[in-house]
């Protein structure tokens, strides 16, 4: 038959029915529609229209051959037909509805759709990739690595089913369903892992499983028992996604509020309850580490929790400054709440600086005590300040304390007044801030003597160097006016008697006295010598009775209180001659009466009244002294 033309062409009686002995061969180049109806062919029936759509209704005894039609499309209406497809252009089969088919060969890739109730004789032989639509039953013998993608309808993704070294016939919607259900389960998340928005994947799973199920009730599917506690899960996250008042309860153990640290490092740790499901935990917007503790104790402002967990760890390195750290806690339903640990972390030694009248070395002072000029500064709000005398002891002495906002930085100044010993005096002070850091800074202060003190010093030694000395010697009366020179610079700088000492004034008001008595007698005696009474004085004495002169010298030993020393007479008599020394060395008389009668009528009147007023003098002089 050649068929042409671009209209509808039928093959048959429009009623009744025709039998074709033989075989039937439909070419040409027909473009509409050829229908083949009514018609019974005893042979095979091959058909090459490359354009023309073929709607076959047509019992065919021997085989059709399905060379090529249009656009690949052929559409089997009529049961027991045993159909081979070699069009090597693509074909679309469609197997009508509740028809069975003796027997299908697909030499070539074609797109095979099988409707509702068809049923098939003989498994159907695939040889080249297609594409089966079906949700009944299509049992198949593949060839090699051949792949069917098997379909329960058109927008179906599908599933491929891959031939192997068998003969044995599969059943490729029942392969197909089931390897559509354990592929998709497969792609389910874990237990641990599923969310609410897996529940469409979730579900697909569900549907895949339970066609499987429908096709072969008995089948096992691996991972089916997976779904409903996947399902369980799912509706908890929904209920509790829809729970108004559900919150995570985040109890934190570290850090405190309101601390402050002196390390980088700080730890958060503590306890999430109150989640079933957790998502995550977030530190500062980083995830920490998270472990699940069936029977956890954590302690709570209201007393001890027991129960399950979520416990967090992790550590942030943080620079120096207040610091509000979030701890956000996630359940897997999507429901959140968060809080803030707010402290504070200096890891920054205050700053210290000492003077003294702007000087911070090389300080000598007179004085017997100092203020040291004090400025401290610190990146936060509160220092306290410590004197030691000592370089190990560092909380000794309390200076100052300051305790203003902890965030604001502080500079702060002060004065701490010291007292000095004399010579070298170190002071060691300790500034710590609110987080422990300390600076430690010292200052050498020397005080030296004022020249008051040292006037003062120098009067008071020189002083002291008379004690011990013979009063009727040379070195008495030098030390005595280097005594008074002393004095009277201290006195010119308005030192005091009280501080040189009454006592050592007192004892040299008593050597100058004693002194003055001397010099005194000392002048009279040169006046003697100067009026060249000495040799009158000589000649008395030389003419003296000898009875008289032994009992002067009985009387001056007998009373030896008022004797007067050898060596002080020889010393202050240096000048007058030997004859003068020989007479007063000989003694005078411990009393006026002796000395008269021993001068006797011998001295004139005018000499005899000069050595006794000599007398009166020494005895005057020396006898307070003694």
């Amino acid at each position: 038959m050649n068929a042409r033309g671009s209209s509808i062409i039928n093959y048959g009686p429009a009623n009744g029915a025709r039998t074709i002995d033989g075989d039937v061969t439909i070419t040409g180049n027909a473009s509409d529609k050829i229908n083949l109806r009514n018609l019974t062919i005893k042979g095979d029936l091959i058909v090459n229209t490359p354009q023309a759509t073929v709607n076959n209704e047509a019992t065919v005894e021997g085989i059709i051959n399905i060379q090529d039609v249009a656009t690949g499309t052929w559409n089997e209406k009529t049961g027991n037909n045993k159909i081979v497809v070699n069009d090597s252009t693509g074909i679309t089969l469609n197997i009508a509805s509740g028809i069975n088919v003796k027997s299908l060969t697909l030499h070539e890739a074609t797109k095979l759709t099988v409707g509702e109730g068809v049923t098939f004789t003989n498994p159907i032989e695939i040889n080249k990739d297609s594409i089966i639509i079906s949700k009944v039953s299509v049992p198949a013998v593949i060839g090699n690595s051949i792949k069917v993608t098997v379909k329960a309808n058109e927008d179906d993704a599908g599933t491929i089913i891959t031939g192997k070294y068998s003969e044995h016939p599969v059943d490729l919607v029942m392969e197909a369903a089931v390897k559509a259900a354990v592929e998709a389960i497969n792609k389910l998340p874990s237990l641990k892992d599923i969310r609410i928005t897996h529940k469409g994947a979730v579900l697909n799973a569900k549907a895949l499983l339970e066609n499987a199920k429908r096709l072969n009730p008995t089948v096992k599917v691996q991972g089916e028992e997976s779904i409903a506690k996947l399902l369980e899960k799912i509706e908890y996250l929904e209920n509790e996604a829809a729970d108004k008042k559900f919150f995570p309860t985040i109890y934190t153990q570290s850090p405190e509020s309101q601390v402050i640290f002196n390390d980088t490092k700080v730890l958060f740790e503590g306890y999430v309850t109150n989640v079933k499901y957790l998502e995550k935990i977030l530190i500062n917007n980083k995830e920490a580490e998270v472990e699940f503790i069936e029977n956890a104790n954590v302690n709570t402002s209201s007393g001890v929790y027991t129960g399950p967990a979520f416990k967090f760890n992790m550590s942030l390195e943080l620079e120096d400054k207040a610091h509000a750290i979030s701890i956000a806690v996630e359940s897997q339903s999507g429901k959140s709440g968060s809080i803030a640990r707010r402290f504070y972390v200096d890891t920054t030694a205050p700053e210290l600086e000492l003077t003294v009248g702007g000087l911070s070395e090389n300080i000598e002072i007179s004085e017997d005590e100092i203020d040291v000029e004090i400025r401290m500064k610190d990146n936060f709000g509160q220092l306290y300040l410590y004197r030691s005398v000592s370089e190990s002891a560092i909380r000794d002495n309390h200076v100052f304390l300051y305790e203003g906002h902890i965030s604001t930085p502080s500079t702060k100044t002060t004065t701490d007044t010291v007292y000095l010993e004399m010579g070298t005096n170190t002071f060691y002070y300790n500034l710590f801030d609110a987080a422990g850091n300390v600076v430690k800074e010292e200052i050498t202060i020397t005080r030296v003597e004022s020249v008051v003190e040292t006037a003062i010093k120098a009067a008071q030694d020189a002083i002291d160097e008379i004690e011990g000395l013979d009063v009727y010697s040379s070195e008495f009366k030098n030390a005595v006016t280097n005594a008074n020179e002393k004095l009277k610079v201290a006195r010119a700088l308005n030192a005091t008697d009280k501080q040189i000492g009454a006592a050592r004034v007192a004892k040299l008001d008593a050597a100058n006295s004693l002194i003055k008595a001397l010099d005194a007698i000392q002048s009279k005696i040169k006046s003697i010598v100067n009026e060249d009474s000495a040799t009158a004085l000589t000649e008395a004495v030389k003419n003296a009775d000898l009875g008289k002169i032994q009992q002067l010298q009985t009387a001056l030993n007998e009373v030896k209180d008022n004797t007067i020393p050898e060596t002080w007479i020889k010393q202050m008599l240096a000048d007058a001659g030997d004859d003068i020394v020989d007479f007063f060395t000989t003694g005078l008389a411990s009393n006026r009466e002796t000395v008269v009668n021993s001068i006797g009528n011998q001295v004139s009147g005018e000499d005899k009244a000069v050595i006794l007023g000599v007398y009166d003098a020494l005895k005057a002089a020396l006898s307070p002294a003694k």
